[in-house]
């Protein structure tokens, strides 16, 4: 129920948000103290006349566009003018709503009657109505205003109502550019919508908090409250109305500072290309969509661009099977040869789809840029037509990278969970940080972010939970838990992040962004690469991965190749049943490819520099005094 006339502000929110029906909010305006409406402060006109002026220009639109579908456009139509007539005859409920929440509604609206537009321009254009130029022109337009929507702040996972109207336009924009006839043109379209469909949150934040700063630190704080009040909100009964307007008012409000920091400088990020073309023989770039009805995927290589529709309901049933075959042949009792067998089969099956029809392991590096239901599948363990498992022919890398390996010093922080639980004791870690004895500076940090001193790797090993809402937490000892906007407390971001722990890539998905995980938020916060599991690994065999893995960067050896190396290093030792793909192909790595610097070769540079120097600077002395003798 809503107590009083602070809550006004939030009950609009929550029904524009979606929280609450159409119905609710008139029920609980009604019950609202009737002196609210005199007490309310005075109206702005300039947020009111935006709506109206909005909604009258959607109206004109739609009814000067005749061949739109009719019962959508009724729908529509029939909205619009409800909340019209719903601004107009009591203004005072919507006189302070904030920039963001305006925009994010108008934006919802807006992406709802291109979506029908859409639909009608692919009648027209089947029926002969219209040429294949007219409708890329069209496609065209769409995306470059989903860019500028994007970017401009509004996309978040968790607002239901504008990620589904997003999914529709994307998915709508995709499944034509499938039918098409393939040109240069359309394979641009293609990889531009599929661009548009990354740019998330996660893109725009890592802009800002990568360059630290004053400006960085208060979008953390920003940032952090907004995600603390919306877990809090998660724990609040749906009778407790008050308590929910207040904390959505408090959620909106420092969305709408997170809104006015990024503007000056989201600018000039519209409009540029976030993912580079495909340039280098040997190099395949394989993104995926998961919209509504089918998940898409696109896979460029420096040759050609290929689209595919796949049924969306098969492929995740697919993918399902395969986990259920893992966790089975995990757990057999028997040595596992049947369930190993079944195994077999359900990777064949995916490898058929996703990986045989494009020659992907004849590539010798593979970006893989995931989303929905295949954020937790490793593409190493899927077998080729020749039942090779990718990782044995191929470098594999998740998310966004640079063509260009990125060199990193040898500084380590590490931080360990302390277990006195015997089920949680983690026997095997401390033996991955053995693996890094001899670089300098390696501390113990102890999860206190905040205090991190400046170091260029940050080891963790520790215990990871999944909460009931996939809300990743981790445990620093028995009882005391983390949150994931503990790491905005960093004052020094670490270019690399190894999270040697259970689950610490898995979260709940969001569109483009890949699961809300301690990967991540790692990767927001500007860390440039980060090795992460997709499940519970096993302690022996993730000890096993990262200590060989740690091996080979200290050769020198890229990042990417030093996690092949470690993998096909696990298989060649591994018995039959510990090759089960379960023990060896849970960690993966997201970012940019990195390699360790070669701290003792420069030193013996230098010294070698300052020996010739040396003997140089003698030469020239020897030489001058011959002459003057």
């Amino acid at each position: 129920m809503a107590k009083d006339c602070s809550d006004i502000a939030g009950l609009t929110e929550l029904y524009w948000e979606g929280d609450i029906t159409k119905e609710q909010f008139g029920q609980w305006l009604n019950e609202l103290p009737e002196n609210c409406s005199p007490s309310r402060p005075a109206i702005q006109p300039h947020s009111i006349d935006r709506l109206i002026s909005f909604y009258t220009t959607m109206l004109k639109r739609i009814e000067n566009t005749p061949h739109l579908s009719k019962p959508s456009t009724l729908s529509l139509s029939q909205k619009l003018k409800e909340e019209l007539n719903l601004v107009n005859s009591q203004p005072q409920w919507f006189s302070d709503l904030n920039r963001y929440t305006t925009d994010f509604h108008m934006a919802n609206l807006q992406m709802e009657l291109y979506e029908l537009e859409i639909k009608a321009l692919w009648l027209k254009y089947t029926s002969g109505q219209l040429e294949q130029q007219a409708i890329e022109d069209k496609l065209g337009v769409c995306i470059q205003y989903l860019r500028q929507v994007y970017m401009s702040g509004l996309m978040s996972g968790r607002r239901k109502n504008y990620v589904t109207h997003t999914y529709g336009l994307i998915e709508g924009v995709l499944r034509i550019l499938a039918q098409l006839n393939t040109s240069e043109s359309t394979n641009k379209l293609v990889l531009q919508a599929m661009e548009v469909s990354r740019l998330g949150e996660l893109t725009v934040n890592n802009q800002f908090l990568s360059q630290g700063g004053a400006q960085a630190r208060l979008l953390r704080e920003v940032l952090k409250t907004i995600e603390k009040t919306e877990l809090e909100l998660t724990e609040v009964p749906d009778f407790d109305l008050h308590t929910k307007s207040m904390l959505r008012r408090t959620i909106n409000t420092h969305r709408n500072k997170y809104y006015l920091i990024i503007d000056s400088g989201v600018k000039n990020l519209v409009g540029q290309e976030k993912i580079p073309l495909i340039r280098e023989e040997g190099v395949v770039r394989i993104t995926f969509f998961e919209g509504r009805d089918g998940i898409y995927q696109v896979v460029e290589s420096q040759e050609k661009t290929d689209l595919v529709v796949h049924h969306k309901d098969r492929l995740k049933r697919l993918v399902s099977e395969l986990f259920t075959k893992l966790t089975q042949a995990k757990n057999a009792l028997t040595g596992g040869h049947e369930e190993f067998k079944e195994l077999t089969a359900a990777l064949n099956s995916l490898g058929a789809i996703l990986i045989v029809p494009f020659k992907v392991s004849r590539y010798k590096q593979v970006y893989i840029l995931s989303d929905g239901i295949l954020n937790d599948l490793p593409f190493e363990l899927l077998l080729n037509a020749e039942n090779e498992y990718l990782i044995e022919k191929s470098n594999v890398t998740y998310g966004m990278s640079e063509a260009s390996i990125h060199l990193v010093d040898r500084t380590v922080t590490y931080s360990i969970g302390q277990y006195h639980q015997a089920e949680r004791r983690l026997k095997h870690v401390s033996r991955e940080l053995q693996s890094w004895r001899g670089v300098s500076g390696l501390a113990n940090n102890a999860f206190e972010f905040a205090s991190s001193k400046e170091s260029n790797v940050y080891h963790m090993g520790n215990h990871q939970l999944l909460d009931l809402n996939r809300e990743p937490l981790l445990l620093k000892s028995d009882y005391d838990t983390l949150y994931r906007y503990a790491l905005y407390n960093f004052k020094i971001i670490p270019q690399v992040m190894i999270l040697s722990s259970c689950h610490s890539r898995a979260g709940w998905p969001v569109s483009g962004e890949g699961n809300k995980s301690f990967t991540s938020r790692s990767l927001e916060i500007g860390a440039q690469s980060v090795i992460g599991s997709l499940w519970n690994v096993d302690d022996k065999a993730s000890q096993q991965l990262i200590t060989s893995f740690i091996k080979y960067l200290k050769q020198g050896i890229p990042s990417d190749r030093s996690l092949k190396l470690a993998k096909i290093d696990y298989l060649a030792k591994a018995d039959d049943f510990h090759k089960n793909p379960f023990f060896w192909s849970a960690y993966v790595q997201e970012g940019h490819i990195f390699r360790l610097n070669d701290n003792s070769t420069n030193r013996w540079f230098y010294y070698i520099l300052v020996l010739v120097s040396s003997v140089a600077v003698l030469l020239v002395n020897l030489k001058v005094k011959v002459i003057i003798s």
